[in-house]
């Protein structure tokens, strides 16, 4: 992986109402620099005048999110240091940065990904990041409590694999028992994308899906018509790392990987992505850092991907 290619973002409402997304990167200074969109402006702007926030080793992964269930709400930036400890950033909702905390992760592999879900609210509100070993075990590290505690441990995972993980039930609120879902590339046959599922999010499943040729995975979830909609994207092998999608429906499972009629081309760097239901129906943005200082998005908007953007405010 060439350059400081960190991508990570989450979609969130804006004073409780108005739909907003917030994106970090990491620039060739080593730092994070993040942006906002929301929809009352449909305009994407710099946070902070532009100041960046901390920085990292070379090449961290991020991972972020928002957990609503702390009071305040507070975003949780997940990142390696140059000392090769996972850290973090929090921000409560209107106040300033600070250093959070310093997960018990260890033996990290310089190629290692991030993910990260928030679950719960006030004594059971529980934090999850993903990280990859340096003999491919995928670890699980866990916030409850009060603290972070090391969990589940993953060792079917290829070594350099993407990492994403997503809450499906987080449409329910936050009282509903999480379901988990995280992916990751297996060491099977034909790098064989691995599902694990854990309803409550203690007792994982695996199942293979289909052949994966590499490079960053991110996916999203929402709730339409009664059903539970998941979707995965990544680059696709067969082609020169365009990234394609596939869909989960809780009706009728998972569908083939289909490229769309507008892609980014993604092949080793990260991936981010958002999905939500603004008046006009639901949103799903994708994006990759193609550049020092810009952000490429697929989007998909009143029932069809539309085409692709570039984000371009530093």
């Amino acid at each position: 992986m060439s350059g400081s290619n960190g991508i990570a973002g989450f979609h969130y409402l804006l004073d409780g109402s108005t739909h907003a997304i917030m994106m970090f990167i990491q620039k060739e200074d080593l730092k994070f620099y993040f942006l906002g969109w929301d929809e009352q402006s449909g305009k994407w702007y710099r946070f902070n005048a532009g100041y960046p926030l901390g920085s990292g080793r070379r090449n961290t992964p991020l991972a972020a999110v928002r957990a609503e269930g702390e009071n305040p709400a507070t975003v949780h930036l997940f990142y390696i240091d140059t000392d090769n400890r996972i850290k973090e950033y929090l921000l409560p909702h209107q106040s300033g940065w600070r250093p959070g905390a310093t997960l018990p992760a260890d033996d990290i592999a310089d190629s290692s990904d991030l993910a990260a879900v928030a679950t719960g609210k006030g004594s059971g509100l529980e934090l999850r990041v993903f990280y990859q070993k340096t003999d491919a075990t995928v670890e699980e590290l866990r916030f409850y409590n009060g603290s972070w505690h090391k969990a589940r441990q993953f060792t079917d995972a290829k070594a350099g694999t993407g990492l994403t993980v997503l809450n499906s039930d987080a449409y329910k609120g936050l009282d509903a028992t999480p379901f988990l879902h995280l992916f990751y590339v297996g060491q099977v046959k034909y790098d064989k994308l691995i599902h694990q599922s854990a309803k409550g999010g203690d007792d994982w499943t695996p199942e293979q899906l289909l052949e994966q040729g590499g490079g960053g995975l991110t996916s999203v979830s929402w709730s339409a018509y009664n059903n539970n909609e998941m979707m995965l994207h990544f680059p696709n092998g067969d082609s020169p790392g365009e990234v394609v999608g596939m869909l989960y429906t809780s009706n009728t499972g998972w569908d083939c990987a289909r490229l769309p009629d507008y892609t980014v081309k993604s092949h080793n760097r990260p991936l981010a992505s958002v999905a939500f239901f603004p008046a006009q129906g639901l949103t799903i943005g994708v994006f990759v850092k193609s550049a020092e200082a810009q952000i490429e998005e697929m989007y998909y908007e009143k029932g069809d991907w539309k085409g692709t953007r570039t984000i371009n405010v530093f």
